[in-house]
């Protein structure tokens, strides 16, 4: 370090505007000490790294210090109290890291793929025939339920989705609002109330290797739940047992839950007679009430008759 000083020295005083070229430089590290080393890209979408992820600085004021001090090398570097050269997160790192998260999320949804896609903006009200307005209330309630999200967590309430009718969109209800959840950042699990008995049934066989209280852990402790078409399996005792130890855990923890039926809430009382199952579901959750009309019937009509023409169209 020292032969390498000597040498510049001795390059400066021979060379005039060399040694103003070092000085300029040098005033310039003295006014602008912290130096960005890997330049911006265009492949950072904010153009602020090198599409790294990372920002890689240096502070030439501590480079100084650490000089003074010896030889400069990695020993005497990392040895300092200050910091010579240092990484931090870009903005772009934090932005990839959301969206790994959210496809993370919507991986381990459960979602069908059918409604993978499934939004506010494409959920259409138009085949509720003349229950559309029934249908446009239910679908007003789902949107200001998720832009109010904080508040229904904060108060522990979900939504209780109910139609007597096969197909009038409460699943799609439903999943469209967990979709737009997990599009926030949330967590949310979806399953078909049939699944939950399944997957508890399946810890029975000695090669699970999974333990009933495990599956109904995920079931009672998931940020948020959404069991979709409940009421469907013939009632028992076990089902009733089941339904109540994850209701009642999400009441007392107050954890969003929703819920799509074709049964009421006090229906479910007489289903289970003990009335437990309903007084829960009537603490958890928000009726909201969809169009006793089949959409997804009038949807595949419409669907059908669309493709049909180009089924059944004359060739030129």
């Amino acid at each position: 370090m020292e032969a390498l000083s000597a040498t510049l020295q001795q390059m400066m005083e021979k060379n005039p505007e060399f040694k103003k070229r070092m000085k300029d430089v040098q005033n310039y590290y003295a006014e602008n000490p912290i130096e960005q080393i890997n330049k911006p890209s265009d492949e950072c979408p904010f153009h602020n790294c090198d599409g790294s992820g990372f920002l890689w600085f240096k502070d030439w004021s501590a480079a100084t210090e650490i000089q003074k001090n010896g030889k400069l090398d990695d020993e005497i570097v990392y040895k300092s109290d200050k910091k010579f050269e240092w990484k931090e997160p870009c903005k772009c790192y934090e932005q990839r890291q959301k969206q790994v998260e959210h496809k993370r999320n919507l991986a381990t949804a459960g979602i069908p793929k059918l409604f993978a896609n499934a939004r506010f903006q494409n959920f259409s009200t138009k085949y509720a025939g003349e229950n559309k307005e029934i249908a446009t209330i239910a679908k007003t309630a789902a949107i200001n339920y998720v832009s109010n999200f904080n508040v229904m967590r904060q108060s522990g309430k979900g939504l209780y989705i109910y139609s007597e009718t096969k197909g009038s969109g409460k699943t799609r209800l439903s999943v469209t609002i967990a979709n737009e959840l997990i599009d926030n950042g949330e967590s949310v699990l979806v399953v078909k109330a049939t699944n939950v008995s399944k997957e508890v049934r399946k810890t029975y066989n000695k090669d699970s290797g999974v333990g009933e209280l495990e599956i109904i852990k995920e079931f009672q402790q998931s940020p948020v739940l959404i069991i979709d078409d409940i009421a469907v399996e013939k009632p028992t005792d076990f089902i009733g047992e089941l339904l109540y130890s994850i209701f009642d855990y999400r009441v007392e923890h107050k954890l969003p839950t929703i819920v799509t039926s074709n049964k009421t809430i006090e229906e479910m009382s007489d289903m289970y007679s003990d009335g437990r199952v309903s007084s829960r579901l009537k603490k958890l959750c928000i009726e909201v009430y969809m169009p006793e009309e089949s959409m997804r019937d009038r949807e595949s009509e419409y669907e059908n008759n669309q493709l049909e023409e180009l089924l059944f169209k004359e060739a030129n």
